[in-house]
């Protein structure tokens, strides 16, 4: 073992992800666990009419076979429960490549942050020469 991966222990709050077997940070590995799909994103309908930011930071384990495990799934923070709850309910649509230590494929922790910037246009007077100016997101 290395220094670097040493120095890499799990955390106290980390033995939940450990029921299902040896489980790694992504400084434990030798290569990390990589999102391969990008297309899918949270189903999320705000219930508030204001324009907003919403976020969340979601924290689960990939397992060996890219797939992330739905009953490790925990929100680290966000600023709106239903946000979050929309960025868990299409986790395990996902896929990655999984993590290798050694040549193997293991289980690895993921961190994954997810922002949404719900925009309000409204059109109104003589029609517009092009597409409504958006402001870009600002998560």
């Amino acid at each position: 073992m290395t220094s670097q991966r040493a120095a890499c222990d799990h955390a106290g709050r980390d033995s939940v992800f450990a029921v299902g077997g040896p489980v790694y940070r992504e400084c434990a590995v030798d290569h990390a666990a990589k999102l391969l799909t990008s297309d899918i994103h949270p189903e999320f309908r705000p219930t508030s009419p204001r324009p907003q930011c919403y976020s969340a930071d979601v924290e689960f384990v990939v397992d060996s076979m890219g797939k992330p495990e739905q009953a490790t799934a925990r929100v680290v923070k966000a600023n709106d429960d239903e946000f979050a709850t929309s960025v868990l309910s299409v986790l395990t649509r996902w896929k990655y490549d999984p993590a290798t230590l050694d040549g193997r494929r293991v289980r690895q922790i993921v961190k994954v942050h997810q922002s949404a910037t719900i925009v309000r246009v409204v059109v109104s007077g003589a029609v517009p020469s092009g597409p409504p100016r958006v402001p870009a997101p600002g998560c």
